[in-house]
């Protein structure tokens, strides 16, 4: 995995996070509904996570299935997020893109983005936990 990495930081900046890549978020298993994203941010930013006001200039990328099959220029902006459901296929669809990420070079730091009130405990902390030892991710958990 760390060789993927290599080879993506060796591939020069990408395209698609243009001069914006310092407020450009990559966000990977985002639910369908328009701006829901963006709706998630500006609550936590409302909780005192002022950095992540979409008023702020985010660019927020959404990376479905096919971008990441046929956009590796993607791989290349430095900020992503995982949405996680709250289903009863959360933790394997979750997983699956966190396979992703490391098998092809993504970022080793990745926010998790969730609905309002999920508890750490269970989901998110086996998240975490499977991230860091099959992932080799940091799967950043905020309060809230």
């Amino acid at each position: 995995m760390k060789r993927a990495r290599q080879a993506r930081d060796q591939a020069g900046d990408g395209q698609v996070c243009g001069d914006n890549a310092g407020k450009t978020l990559v966000v990977v298993g985002a639910p369908n509904e328009s701006d829901y994203v963006g709706r998630r941010m500006a609550e936590w930013s409302r909780a005192g996570y002022e950095w992540l006001d979409p008023a702020g200039g985010w660019q927020i990328i959404d990376a479905t299935d096919d971008d990441l099959t046929a956009g590796p220029e993607v791989l290349r902006c430095p900020r992503w997020a995982l949405w996680i459901d709250s289903d009863i296929h959360a933790f394997q669809k979750a997983y699956s893109h966190l396979k992703w990420i490391a098998g092809n070079g993504g970022p080793e730091r990745v926010l998790a983005l969730h609905d309002t009130g999920l508890p750490h405990k269970g989901l998110l902390d086996n998240l975490v936990t499977v991230a860091a030892g099959r992932c080799d991710i940091n799967l950043c958990l905020l309060n809230g």
